[in-house]
């Protein structure tokens, strides 16, 4: 990266992801620092509004301290505003976590100032980021995946919760299908403790559609997919991830961020070679049936292929 270019990072958000959010951005700015001629922050408050921010206020210690410090602190950006801080730099890199984040939403907005930044273009984004239209997706391309079952508000969680008890036995997951970070997610013993939770999830306001799944037993890797400069996707090893705490049931928000012993990670995992392969293949599939990619920019717009 050239030492004179422009970056602009952008960070906070209304979910409840947005500390960690707060955290990949500090991250970025201790290794972008040393490489770029400037680095502009811009947070974006709990009804995702943009504050133009001092790249310092990053070490705040809380997001609840972005809240209450960008009355006095921050530049309140309109949309032109905003539009003409992101077209001043050589590239903006989204650090927003969350449906509006990772949903598409943003992604719309940054092809309409017509920006080149990181990840995914927006028609793309939304429909890999929806858990149960990601899930039919890839059902329909022949992709191993585990029945998902659509509750929607409006409709009888009973219902729903009772076909896939009968069809799949217990436990079952309770998680909402457009959030990410584990939040929201639980794993019910019980119909009725699945109905309740369920009730509280559309009560809670986190979605308004969640996805009933059947509880899979076996050993949960990550792992990471890039795209090289011939638009190509590269997945790397899996991380092989152990839950080391008695009666954890999934790897939580708490185990995910939190400094903990509950959880540890292997790379590489602790599979067969050939099991690494499939797991690789499986993933640039993935990548590939969605349309991801490392750089959006605004030729989606224009009816392209956004990578």
């Amino acid at each position: 990266m050239p030492n004179h270019a422009a970056i602009a990072i952008l960070c906070g958000g209304g979910s409840p992801e947005k500390g960690i959010s707060v955290n990949s951005a500090r991250s970025l700015l201790d290794h972008l620092r040393p490489q770029c001629g400037r680095i502009e922050a811009v947070f974006f408050d709990f009804r995702n509004r943009p504050f133009r921010l001092d790249p310092a206020a990053l070490y705040s210690n809380t997001p609840l301290d972005f809240e209450f410090k960008i009355a006095t602190k921050g530049e309140a950006l309109d949309q032109e505003s905003l539009a003409r801080l992101l077209r001043s730099c050589d590239f903006t890199f989204p650090a927003i976590h969350g449906r509006f984040g990772e949903g598409g939403e943003l992604q719309q907005m940054l092809e309409g100032f017509a920006v080149p930044f990181l990840g995914t273009g927006s028609r793309e984004a939304e429909a890999a980021f929806d858990k149960h239209l990601a899930n039919q997706k890839m059902k329909g391309a022949a992709l191993p995946v585990v029945p998902s079952y659509l509750i929607q508000d409006g409709e009888s969680a009973g219902d729903v919760v009772g076909a896939a008890a009968r069809a799949h036995g217990m436990p079952l997951v309770v998680k909402p299908a457009r959030s990410g970070s584990s939040c929201g997610v639980s794993v019910a013993h019980s119909a009725a403790d699945a109905v309740r939770r369920a009730q509280a999830l559309l009560d809670s306001g986190l979605d308004s559609r969640l996805v009933v799944e059947p509880y899979c037993h076996g050993t949960e890797f990550t792992i990471v997919v890039l795209e090289n400069a011939l638009g190509a996707a590269v997945p790397l090893c899996p991380i092989e991830v152990t839950l080391n705490r008695a009666g954890q049931e999934i790897h939580d928000y708490r185990t995910k961020y939190l400094p903990s012993e509950d959880s540890s990670y292997r790379i590489p995992p602790r599979f067969s070679d050939a099991d690494i392969a499939r797991i690789r293949a499986g993933a640039r599939r993935v990548f590939e049936l969605f349309g991801l990619g490392d750089e959006g920019t605004f030729s989606s717009v224009a009816g392209l292929d956004a990578r």
